[in-house]
C-alpha cells in the first residue's frame, strides 16, 4: 500500500536498501536521513500536494492522504496550502491539531526540540499504520505496509512468527480484530490513535485523542434532528467534491442499489457539481445494475458497469492479498479491486463511496435501544462460525468489554477492521472518501436515539423528506422502494435468500459466490490448485493446519476463500 515509512534505532547503524515498491502501482519516493531516523514517502501521483514531506530545523512533517477542511484553517494561521499550515498548527497547538483535521489521512511528525517522532492515524484509521517495537533494544519500525515493517525486522535479525490469533480471527471473523495482524510482534495503530517514541529514551506511549460514542442521546424533535443531519451530510459531500475541484479532477462515485451510495450521487448532483460518472460491479442483470443504471441516467451521469459475471475475479488472489496485507479475506474485496482497476485514473478524483454511511443510521443496531457486547455479537459479526471457538476466550472478553454497546463494537470491529477493505483496493489507484464516515456527521447521527434510527426508520424519513430522488427508485436490499410496508419488503427478501441458497439461483445478489464456484469450473480448480501448493506453509502450525484443512473441505466457497487468503497471506509475508 502506498503511504510511508520510518526507523528509528536508539544506537546502531540504519540500513536503508530495502524495497518499497511492493505494491500493485508504482510509488513516487522521497527519503530523509537523521542520526537516528531514517523516513521513505512512497506515495502515487495523486493529490501531491495533501501529502506533506516537509522539512526545516525543528519539525519533520509527513503524511498520506487527503485533508478535507484546511481552508477552514488557512485566514487563522495567515496560510494559503497545507505545507504551510500544519506545520504551524503543530507548533501553536501541538500534537493535538490532528483532532481538528478532517480527511482521509496517516501522517508523521519528527519534533526535533522535544526529540519525539508521533505517528499517528485520522480519527476512523481510514489509512493504516502498522509498527514493531523491541523494548529491549528500543528499535521501533513503522510503515502503511505490513510487508515492509516484517522486512525490516528480518533486515535487523528479528523472529516473524505467524499470529495464530490473528490466523483464527480471518478464519472465523475474515478480519483481524482490535490491533492485531497476522504477526505476533507487528500491532496496527488504532482508529483517532497517536503513538510517541521519545528519541531521548527510546520508550513509546499511546494515546486516543477521538473515540465514536452513541451517548449522550440527542434531545431534539424529529424535525431538527432530519434538519441537522441533512446539514452535515451536505457539509461531508461538498468537503469530498471541492478536493476533486482543488486539482481539476472529475468526479467519480461507486453506485449500486443500495441507498448509501445514490445518497452520495444524489446529494453531489443536487449541490450542483456536475461531470460526474459512476461504477458499478455487480453479477449482469441483477438489482444493482438495473437500479444505479436508472438513478445515473436520470441524473445525467456517466455510467461505467463492470460485470462480475462467472466471479473470474477470484481468479487473482495475489492482487488482494497485496492490497489488504491479508488482513482481510480476499473474497470480500476483489471485486472492486477487478473494477477500479480497469479505470483510467488520470483524470479522476476521489472515489467516492457509500461505504458504510448506513451504520451511522442504525445498521448495526439490533433492538429500539442498546445492548451490552456478548458473545452472540461477536458471533453475528463474523463470516464463518466453524472455528469460532479457536478465538481466545479472553480475547472476546477484551473486546466485549472495549465498547459501550453493540452497535460501537460492530462499527469498529466489522466497520473499520472488515468493510474497509474496499478502501484498501483503491488506494493504488486513488484516494478514497464517504460522507458517512465524515466525522462531524458521525458524531451527530450515533447519538440519535435507537428507537428513531433502528430498522432505518429516520434514515427513510430523512431520504424522503431531504433527497425526495433518492426515494424513487426501488431499494435493492428489499426490493421495494423505501416507503414500502415493512413486510412486504421481510417477504421479497425471505424470497430472495430461498432462491440463493436452496434453488442456487444467479440473480440474488451482486455477487453470487456460490452460484459462481458451481457453474464455473475454473473457480474450483484455482482455489484447489492454491490450497494444494499453500498448505504446506503452515507445517509449523500443526493445529492450525489441521483447521485450515478442515475448513477448506467442508467449508462453503466464501469459507474457502478465508482459508485461501490465510495460506496467501503467509506465503506473501513470509511469515515463520
Amino acid at each position: 500500500m502506498p503511504g510511508f515509512c520510518g526507523i528509528y534505532r536508539r544506537s546502531g547503524p540504519i540500513e536503508t536498501d530495502f524495497n518499497t515498491q511492493i505494491g500493485i502501482t508504482p510509488t513516487t519516493e522521497k527519503e530523509l536521513q537523521l542520526t537516528q531516523c531514517y523516513i521513505r514517502q512512497y506515495i502515487i501521483p495523486k493529490f501531491e500536494a495533501d501529502k506533506l514531506f516537509y522539512n526545516n530545523k525543528d519539525i519533520f512533517y509527513c503524511t498520506d492522504g487527503v485533508v478535507f477542511n484546511a481552508a477552514d484553517f488557512y485566514p487563522t494561521y495567515n496560510s494559503t496550502t497545507l505545507s504551510d499550515l500544519l506545520p504551524k498548527m503543530y507548533e501553536k497547538e501541538g500534537i493535538q491539531h490532528i483532532a481538528k483535521l478532517r480527511g482521509v489521512f496517516s501522517g508523521m511528525i519528527i519534533d526535533k526540540n522535544e526529540n519525539k517522532i508521533h505517528i499517528f492515524t485520522d480519527h476512523l484509521g481510514s489509512k493504516r499504520l502498522f509498527y514493531y517495537y523491541n523494548p529491549n533494544t528500543k528499535d521501533f519500525f513503522f510503515a502503511s505496509d505490513l510487508k515492509i515493517v516484517i522486512t525490516l525486522m528480518k533486515k535487523y535479525g528479528y523472529t516473524t512468527q505467524l499470529s495464530e490469533d490473528g490466523a483464527y480471527c480471518l478464519l472465523t471473523f475474515g478480519y483481524m480484530l482490535r490491533d492485531i495482524t497476522l504477526c505476533n510482534e507487528v500491532h496496527h495503530l488504532e482508529p483517532g490513535t497517536i503513538l510517541t517514541i521519545s528519541l531521548n529514551t527510546g520508550d513509546i506511549e499511546k494515546k486516543r485523542y477521538y473515540e465514536l460514542k452513541s451517548t449522550p442521546y440527542i434531545e431534539d424533535s424529529e424535525e431538527n434532528i432530519i434538519q441537522e443531519l441533512d446539514k452535515r451530510f451536505c457539509q461531508a459531500i461538498k468537503r469530498e467534491y471541492d478536493k476533486d475541484n482543488e486539482y481539476g479532477y472529475r468526479h467519480i462515485v461507486t453506485l449500486s442499489g443500495g441507498l448509501d451510495s445514490r445518497m452520495t450521487l444524489v446529494k453531489g448532483v443536487m449541490l450542483g457539481y456536475k461531470n460526474i460518472r459512476t461504477l458499478t460491479f455487480s453479477q449482469s442483470g441483477y438489482l444493482d445494475q438495473l437500479i444505479s443504471q436508472d438513478i445515473a441516467a436520470d441524473l445525467n451521469c456517466d455510467y461505467v458497469f463492470h460485470a462480475l459475471d462467472n466471479g473470474n475475479y477470484l481468479l487473482d488472489i495475489e492482487s488482494p492479498v497485496r492490497a489488504n496485507d491479508g488482513l482481510i479475506l480476499y473474497g470480500g474485496g476483489a471485486h472492486q479491486l477487478s473494477s477500479v482497476a480497469m479505470l483510467n485514473w488520470a483524470e479522476l478524483g476521489l472515489l467516492h463511496t457509500g461505504i458504510l454511511g448506513g451504520a451511522a443510521i442504525g445498521t448495526y443496531l439490533r433492538d429500539i435501544c442498546h445492548h451490552p457486547v456478548n458473545i452472540t455479537v461477536l458471533k453475528k459479526i463474523s463470516y464463518s462460525s466453524k472455528l469460532f471457538k479457536k478465538i481466545p476466550s479472553n480475547l472476546l472478553m477484551e473486546i466485549a468489554n472495549s465498547y459501550d454497546n453493540e452497535e460501537i463494537c460492530s462499527f469498529y470491529e466489522r466497520g473499520i477492521n472488515g468493510i474497509y477493505n474496499g478502501y484498501y483496493m483503491t488506494q493504488n489507484y486513488s484516494e478514497y472518501a464517504s460522507p458517512g464516515l465524515d466525522v462531524d456527521f458521525l458524531d451527530y447521527a450515533m447519538k440519535i436515539h435507537p428507537k428513531m434510527r433502528y430498522n432505518n426508520k429516520i434514515y427513510a424519513k430523512w431520504i424522503k423528506t431531504c433527497t425526495p430522488i433518492a426515494a424513487q427508485y426501488i431499494w435493492e436490499k428489499t426490493g421495494s422502494k423505501i416507503n414500502t410496508p415493512h413486510i412486504i419488503g421481510f417477504c421479497k427478501r425471505t424470497l430472495r435468500y430461498l432462491k440463493g441458497r436452496v434453488l442456487n439461483q444467479r440473480l440474488v445478489s451482486m455477487n453470487p459466490f456460490n452460484y459462481w464456484y458451481t457453474h464455473n469450473p475454473a473457480i474450483k480448480e484455482y482455489f484447489d490448485n492454491h490450497y494444494s501448493s499453500g498448505i504446506s506453509s503452515l507445517m509449523g502450525h500443526p493445529e492450525l493446519k489441521m483447521d485450515v484443512e478442515g475448513l477448506y473441505q467442508s467449508g462453503t466457497p466464501l469459507e474457502k476463500t478465508q482459508a485461501l487468503t490465510l495460506l496467501e497471506a503467509v506465503k506473501w509475508l513470509e511469515l515463520e
